[in-house]
């Protein structure tokens, strides 16, 4: 089972299932085997152990998101030669960007990760991309046989309730049906591990020229055994693929869903009733690019059809949750349903939902928790479409400092300063102005953000639809390389579809944003680097870092007591709410030396003790806690100044530095990088945490109705 261990994202310890790197090997061998591109790569070996090597550079891939949703990468926009770290980079953005753009959830992968090959992080994000291509057309849209999946008193609409594990164990167990044998099965664990639903799956859905048999492998007592001779008959078929025997009869649920999801592409085996009419709706590109960015921020529930799994309003609470900490009272969310009362329940979120909106300024005229809850398209789209412009505005508000107004006219002003400033002749009066749909606008902004990263010889006139489509497609992608978290799709562009234009601008501009709080520093330090000057004072301003670099370890000071009495700041936002009064902090380390958390409490606290548990409660998020048992404990308050004197010795500036430098290599390197920093977690005592809420409702105002 077990393989190299890695630090996780989250400081635990992980093990690389050697089972999945070779089954995710072999299947890269089979999926790009004619791709001229990558043949200095393949095949990978049969142990998959060169696997991660072979993906640093980011092509492979590039070239497996292709595979698995075609058309997301414009294959003009990947390095293929030259592959210095930086163009490297550039691939690893492009590849991150277009799996978030698909569903993936990367936010704690990295460039570095891949640059450094993490096994644990490639895996996950290799998993997740594989998944989304096995599964993405297991809908009646592509196989309009799945009807016959459907049981007594259901309509195609179940049918799209169903997630595609689901929809693949009803295809097992209708083939088993037909097959005359009595074995069911309900899950890719326990009822598969003795072959038996396989081989009697093979033999109904491989042409009869194959010669596929039951027979053979069922005469088999031994398990391993049968599952060999099993997977034998599954090669004549050219379906050997994720499981090895080992794989079956432990029930390794992963490699056995995609053993059978990939059964299912090659060989479905449905046809449709003849006697029955059917109008199959598609998913629209406006619903998948809703699914996808969900999928991306990693809510719980995974969605898969967007009417039917956000009809509980669970979803919702943890979209706005991400959007504005703090807004969501988990008291009052029904996470877990009555069966009595499941239909009463789920209402009752929904309305939730809509209350929420409304305090969050959304626009639901006409919208109530009964319309979210029977998953009224129109309605539910609107709702959704609002959450997702939200939350890329809040990212933008972050950037700006929080106070700046963000709205779309900030965005369209932006846009065309930069184009003048960059010497561009494009411009645009708005997100509905027509002559976007030829791309060259977004792509001469691209080029203002990242000098020399657009190949013009690669750009059309637009004079043409297929010229237009062309150069959406390269705006689409090598805005993805630049590092934006583009969503949208080409076809929106050509279109002119006046939302999603709107989230490329916005995405472009974060990316500005966070370019010119990442460089502008640093380019100051190189500069003064070679002609020998260097930083030799310093003093107490709006930043409290030399280097912006470090977005997720900076800091300000707030004032939270005022003589002995303290002090709490209120405001809609939850994040510049302040932890009031005199608090000691305290670093707790992990086994492996590494800062886990940083907790505050109070004074008057018995302080955190190595190997004794401790709780650690998020802020403001009341249903967010951890226990931990910290291997080392360090007291990080020290007061050297207090009423107008110096308490204790002061420590050198070179003491000083030596300190940081030694703290700071206690820090994990995800916290530290550029691109998709992990947020450091800094948490408050459960006694901490109750005084703060008590003086927050002691101070904060009371509404009147009349």
């Amino acid at each position: 089972m077990g393989g190299s261990s890695q630090a996780s994202v989250e400081g635990t310890t992980h093990t690389v299932r050697k089972e999945e790197q070779k089954a995710f090997a072999d299947w890269i061998n089979r999926a790009l085997a004619d791709d001229p591109d990558c043949a200095k790569y393949l095949p990978l070996s049969s142990s998959g152990e060169d696997l991660y090597k072979n993906t640093q550079d980011g092509i492979l891939l590039c070239k497996l998101i292709n595979k698995s949703v075609p058309d997301t990468i414009d294959e003009r926009a990947i390095n293929k030669t030259n592959l210095s770290i930086y163009r490297r980079a550039e691939n690893h953005n492009l590849a991150l960007m277009s799996a978030q753009s698909i569903g993936c959830n990367i936010v704690n992968i990295g460039d570095d990760d891949l640059e450094k090959c993490k096994p644990h992080l490639v895996l996950g994000l290799l998993w997740q991309v594989i998944r989304i291509g096995l599964l993405s057309d297991i809908n009646l849209a592509n196989h309009p046989g799945l009807i016959n999946l459907l049981e007594d008193g259901e309509t195609p609409e179940d049918l799209k309730k169903l997630s595609p594990e689901q929809i693949l164990i009803r295809w097992v167990n209708y083939h088993l049906r037909n097959a005359g044998v009595d074995r069911r099965i309900r899950n890719f664990q326990e009822d598969i591990k003795d072959s038996e639903a396989y081989c009697y799956l093979l033999e109904q859905i491989a042409p009869r020229e194959n010669g596929v048999m039951s027979g053979p492998p069922l005469s088999e007592h031994n398990l391993e055994q049968r599952a060999e001779l099993m997977l034998q008959e599954a090669d004549k078929i050219g379906c050997r693929s994720f499981v090895s025997p080992k794989d079956v009869t432990s029930g390794n649920y992963k490699l056995n869903m995609a053993f059978v999801a990939n059964l299912f592409n090659q060989y479905p085996a449905l046809e449709p009733p003849e006697d029955m009419e059917m109008d199959v709706v598609e998913e629209t590109r406006e619903e998948k690019t809703y699914r996808n960015w969900m999928n991306s921020l990693g809510v719980q529930p995974y969605v898969h059809y967007l009417y039917s799994d956000l009809q509980d309003g669970l979803v919702y609470f943890k979209l706005y949750d991400i959007i504005r900490p703090g807004v969501v009272n988990w008291k009052k969310v029904i996470q877990k349903f009555n069966k009595l009362k499941i239909n009463f329940e789920k209402l009752e979120n929904c309305n939730y939902v809509v209350a929420l909106g409304k305090e969050c300024k959304f626009s639901l005229v006409g919208i109530s928790g009964a319309d979210i809850n029977e998953g009224n398209p129109t309605l539910t789209l609107g709702l959704v479409w609002q959450l997702m412009r939200a939350y890329t505005l809040s990212i933008l508000r972050q950037l700006a400092g929080g106070d700046s107004l963000i709205n779309d006219a900030a965005i369209i002003e932006w846009a065309n300063a930069k184009l003048k400033e960059g010497g561009k002749k494009s411009s645009f009066s708005g997100f509905n102005d027509s002559t976007l749909s030829d791309g060259r606008t977004i792509i001469d902004l691209i080029d203002c953000i990242r000098r020399g990263m657009i190949n013009y010889d690669l750009v059309k006139d637009g004079a043409s639809e297929e010229e237009k489509m062309s150069n959406a497609k390269y705006a689409i992608s090598m805005a993805r390389k630049a590092g934006a978290k583009v969503y949208a799709l080409p076809e929106d562009i050509v279109d002119v579809k006046q939302k999603m234009i709107m989230t490329i601008f916005a995405c472009l501009m974060a990316r500005d944003m966070r370019s010119q709080q990442n460089g502008e520093t640093e380019r100051a330090d190189y500069c003064t680097w070679p002609q020998g000057h260097e930083i030799d004072s310093f003093g107490v301003g709006t930043h409290l870092v030399t280097c912006q670099k470090q977005p997720a370890l900076g800091g300000v000071y707030k004032l939270v007591e005022i003589n002995r009495t303290p002090r709490i700041k209120l405001s809609e936002d939850v994040e510049k709410v302040t932890i009031p009064g005199r608090k000691q902090a305290y670093r707790l380390f992990g086994a492996d030396g590494n800062a886990l958390v940083d907790l505050m409490m109070q004074p008057s606290e018995e302080p955190p003790k190595p190997g004794q548990r401790v709780l650690c409660r998020h802020p403001f998020q009341e249903s967010r806690r951890a226990y931990v048992i910290p291997a080392k404990v360090e007291l990080l308050h020290k007061c050297y100044w207090d009423m107008g004197k110096v308490v204790q010795p002061l420590l050198s500036l070179c003491d000083l530095r030596t300190k940081a430098l030694n703290s700071l290599k206690t820090i994990r390197i995800d916290h530290k990088r550029v691109l998709n920093p992990t947020p450091y977690k800094v948490s408050v005592s459960s006694q901490l945490y109750t005084f703060m809420h008590e003086l927050w409702l002691q101070n904060a105002p009371i509404g009147e109705l009349s």
